[in-house]
């Protein structure tokens, strides 16, 4: 398991006119930590973040996925006008396009705007999927802090996917 932690300074409001502190969190599983995820049914568990410190999934992929579907809708649409052009006052172009124009304006709304949801325990599966999540903090100091707090909740995780690798031999007991 590989954790990659960054720290970064930012302006999250509109007027820019406050500071927030951020950590970029990348957690990348060795094939046998995903091995070991998969074949214990383990994607459900979860790691706690630090209180008063939600995860946000990175939209990244979230973004690429609303980006293929754009095109997609695009060309349905262009398709539809070049129908349109070939039958005349059919009504199934007129249909297409509208539906074509209405989900590529969509999916470009998803696009400029992905949904963020705030996480107090992240899923394995969510992280296996997503890699990054960010927490958000008031200053540097908190950051800091925050940083210490994530790295102890991944060490345990990392302790749990260790011991969840063999199931315990059988034992018997005399009372």
């Amino acid at each position: 398991m590989r954790v990659t932690i960054e720290h970064r300074e930012g302006s999250p409001g509109l007027l820019h006119n406050e500071r927030a502190y951020y950590l970029d969190c990348s957690i990348d599983f060795s094939e046998e930590e995903k091995a070991v995820i998969a074949r214990r049914g383990l994607a459900a568990h979860h790691i706690t973040m630090p209180a008063g410190y939600p995860a946000v999934l990175d939209a990244t992929e979230q973004k690429r996925i609303y980006g293929l579907k754009l095109a997609v809708a695009a060309g349905f649409t262009v398709f539809a006008i070049l129908l349109s052009g070939l039958m005349g006052g059919h009504a199934l172009p007129a249909f297409m396009f509208f539906g074509g124009a209405g989900y590529t304006v969509y999916c470009l709304y998803r696009f400029l705007n992905p949904k963020t949801l705030s996480y107090e325990r992240l899923a394995l599966g969510d992280i296996i999927k997503n890699r990054r999540f960010i927490l958000q903090t008031s200053n540097p100091t908190r950051s800091k802090e925050t940083e210490e707090k994530v790295l102890i909740a991944i060490a345990e995780l990392k302790g749990f996917l260790a011991e969840s690798t063999d199931v315990a031999p059988r034992s018997v007991h005399e009372f």
